[in-house]
């Protein structure tokens, strides 16, 4: 069906006016910003199309230029647009995830997940909290599945120091989208634990990152041994 000839107050941008934007559904929005179809669809069959490809708007939302034009059909004007929306949308949560208190796991994924997209080997990052966990800023340490072997331990406690950092979380992925640690995950990571704890800073979790998913040691009280091993090398020193 045209659009032209739906009812008036049935037509996304009427809908919009009449009704309020948090009436439309989400092929309503993706039409909005698309504003026209192509020869074969009119612009709420393609919206419908593409979040049916996509598996809803989620997975739409992390979709690439280049997919958009070689596998949609959609021209490069259009599909521009629809991933810069995205972007948009991305960096207004990011930037709302920056003044909150980031002690939850899933926000602390959120802040991080994009930093991950498409990577294909591991890579080893860390954010920075302050002693109320409000964040001051995230770096990239290095790539590889053997970064385990040098992590550049001095550099990110030298780096704690110049950002005045108390609170620390560090993230890898898992290209393998199975983010089950492996003993070397957990060994490495009490280790890290205990020296953050000798220069009085905390390794606050250690969170193994997936495609849509993540595993928290913190959650699952992994690091509560770093803190027990901790206490008794103390309880010998005294």
């Amino acid at each position: 069906m045209v659009i032209k000839k739906m009812d008036k107050f049935s037509r996304p941008r009427e809908k919009l006016q009449y009704e309020g934007v948090e009436k439309l559904s989400d092929c309503e929005l993706i039409a909005l910003i698309l504003s026209s179809g192509n020869k074969k669809q009119n612009v709420l069959e393609l919206s419908q199309n593409l979040l049916s490809y996509y598996f809803g708007l989620a997975n739409f939302s992390n979709c690439t230029l280049s997919e958009l034009i070689s596998n949609n059909g959609v021209k490069i004007g259009k599909a521009s647009k629809l991933i810069a929306c995205f972007e948009i949308a991305k960096r207004i949560n990011q930037r709302k995830l920056l003044d909150e208190c980031l002690k939850d796991s899933s926000n602390l994924y959120e802040l991080i997940k994009d930093d991950y997209k498409n990577e294909r080997v591991e890579k080893f990052m860390a954010v920075f909290l302050d002693k109320n966990y409000k964040f001051i800023i995230k770096k990239n340490y290095g790539y590889g599945s053997e970064f385990y072997s040098s992590i550049p331990v001095e550099k990110i406690m030298s780096d704690s120091m110049q950002f005045m950092s108390k609170n620390i979380v560090i993230f890898h992925n898992h290209p393998s989208d199975d983010v089950t640690p492996s003993e070397n995950d957990i060994n490495s990571t009490l280790e890290l634990s205990m020296n953050f704890g000798l220069l009085q800073k905390v390794l606050y979790d250690h969170i193994i990152v997936g495609k849509d998913k993540f595993y928290s040691m913190k959650d699952e009280n992994i690091l509560k041994r770093s803190n027990e091993q901790m206490k008794m090398a103390i309880a010998k020193m005294i």
